[in-house]
């Protein structure tokens, strides 16, 4: 049964907006540049992987494992660590294409006592 006090109905003015929100979304237009920046992504990734050119993520997850192991720290350390639970974490470790976020990076650096730099270059 749901929990009228966690989930409150949405007022007019909030459904009214979810509505709007829902309509511009649908709009040809909308679609069409979604899929087109999905065909672009699906491009640039396919590109990526015949040159065998690591990503971002991938090269800070590789930096962050060598970490790991150079200080011996286990999967269940470094769950307690950082709150990430071990099966998350070994699917960092072992996709191909990780999505991580930031944050997770950050626990993670962190939990190994270790500091992130990031650097942005123009790629003229």
């Amino acid at each position: 049964m749901v929990d009228k006090a966690r989930h409150p109905k949405p007022s007019a003015a909030v459904l009214a907006k979810m509505r709007k929100a829902i309509a511009e979304e649908e709009q040809p237009e909308v679609i069409a540049a979604n899929r087109e920046t999905g065909r672009k992504l699906q491009v640039r990734k396919s590109s990526k992987e015949v040159q065998n050119v690591p990503t971002a993520s991938q090269v800070v997850l590789a930096s962050l494992l060598k970490e790991k192991e150079a200080q011996q720290v286990s999967l269940s350390d470094l769950e307690a660590r950082t709150g990430i639970g071990r099966s998350n974490l070994s699917r960092l470790w072992n996709n191909q294409s990780p999505n991580v976020t930031l944050e997770t990076v950050e626990r993670i650096a962190s939990a190994l006592n270790c500091r992130i730099q990031i650097t942005v270059e123009s790629q003229k």
